[in-house]
């Protein structure tokens, strides 16, 4: 991985964690569903693409 990959996702993070805190109720950022597309998505299409 090279250090502007390594920069972007961690700019990535700072930036979802600041907004979460900068809220005033962190459930909104909470979707179990939402989750369980992207995980699951994630998964599938690795397994297709292997």
């Amino acid at each position: 991985m090279d250090i502007a990959a390594f920069f972007g996702i961690s700019i990535g993070f700072v930036l979802v964690i600041g907004a979460i805190f900068m809220g005033d109720d962190t459930a909104v950022f909470i979707n179990l569903p939402g989750l369980m597309i992207v995980v699951g998505g994630s998964f599938a299409a690795t397994g297709v693409n292997c």
